[in-house]
């Protein structure tokens, strides 16, 4: 009688921690899945680019999901991160996460263009890494050089150009990146020259200073004294030579001496016996000596 009692008291202990596992996990499924957590707010990190109403235009299909559920999954927030990454192309490295209790957040890294280059009436905005972050048909505001000589029809927003594979990108995106990171402006440089990236030119809109760059070599060391040049000011009117061994060399533009207008020689009339009349004079016409322009000054840039 004992045995049984004690068989009936262990099978009626264990219903009851069953009902009670089934009903916590019933009560927790209902808590979880309750408004309360539906997402209600979005926030964004680290975006200088876009604010949080850009963001929101995209996202506004997932306010209301239950942001639990979410999170438990990854499903819904893989999704938000595709589609910021597709739609915003300045952001990279996105990470979506849930904050409790109702409220979606954002990290990102955002992109910076450092060039810009223009195919077929279009103006793509390109990053550091290749990638294409923007198009414009307007450059209103120009705050970065334009490079010529790039081919660029094969690539698509948000997705690398083939920097990976093309000399010239390659050559194009260290250079620009050397001059960002010294804060060279399109101010300074406006327009960068590639298509032959063994003899790069590069040209100054607010001056007459055209700069021979020459080719990949020595680009750092380059790009390092062109910028302490053109802190100085004091070369606008002339070509600037990187390709000469040695320092740079700057050749001033000179111009021509004009030459001197010949004085018209006056010719007396002829007497003749018919009555007295006025002759026209004779301009004699004089030839006019070329003279030839002077050697063009050519000035060694110290190193600063």
């Amino acid at each position: 009688m004992k045995g049984r009692y004690d068989v009936n008291n262990k099978f009626a202990h264990n219903k009851k921690l069953f009902i009670v596992f089934v009903l916590s996990f019933l009560l927790i499924v209902i808590f979880a899945l309750s408004p309360v957590f539906n997402i209600k707010k979005i926030k964004v990190s680290n975006s200088g680019k876009y604010n949080t109403e850009d963001i929101d235009v995209l996202l506004n299909k997932f306010v209301g999901v239950n942001g639990f559920f979410a999170d438990v999954t990854n499903l819904k927030f893989y999704k938000i991160e595709e589609m910021v990454a597709f739609e915003r192309p300045y952001l990279t490295d996105i990470n979506v996460s849930y904050v409790f209790p109702n409220t979606i957040k954002i990290d990102a890294t955002e992109r910076k263009a450092i060039l810009i280059t223009e195919q077929s009436g279009l103006f793509f905005y390109i990053d550091s890494l290749g990638y294409v972050v923007e198009t414009s048909t307007d450059l209103t505001s120009i705050s970065l050089p334009i490079v010529k000589g790039l081919d660029i029809s094969c690539v698509k927003i948000g997705m690398p150009s083939v920097a990976q594979y093309d000399t010239r990108y390659k050559i194009t995106l260290r250079m620009c990146n050397l001059m960002n990171g010294l804060g060279i402006s399109s101010d300074c440089i406006d327009i960068i020259d590639v298509t032959d990236y063994n003899n790069i030119w590069m040209y100054s809109a607010d001056s007459s200073l055209s700069i021979k760059f020459g080719g990949e070599e020595n680009i750092d060391l380059k790009v390092a004294l062109l910028n302490s040049i053109l802190k100085e000011k004091k070369y606008t009117e002339g070509i600037l030579d990187f390709t000469v061994a040695g320092q740079p060399v700057f050749k001033e533009n000179t111009a021509p001496t004009p030459e001197p207008t010949p004085e018209p020689t006056m010719v007396p009339p002829e007497s003749t016996p018919e009555p007295t009349t006025t002759s026209t004079p004779m301009v004699s016409q004089t030839p006019m000596v070329p003279q030839v322009s002077p050697t063009p000054s050519v000035t060694t840039v110290p190193t600063n």
